[in-house]
């Protein structure tokens, strides 16, 4: 699912990202693929920032 805030502008800005995921009981590495999607104001005036990762079950 993709979602956006109102206002957000998405850029085209990737990456990677790194950590360890554990599911039930077992911990293994995982590489996610990051994609920026853009900031936005909440209605409080804080600044809120939007990210898309994907990964594949190996």
């Amino acid at each position: 699912m993709r979602r956006l805030f109102a206002g957000a502008q998405p850029a085209l800005a990737f990456g990677k990202l790194t950590g360890d995921l554990t599911l039930l009981g077992v911990t293994r590495p995982v590489t996610l693929d990051l994609e920026f999607l853009g900031t936005s104001t909440d209605q409080y005036g804080n600044l809120k920032v939007a990210f898309q990762a994907r990964a594949a079950a190996a």
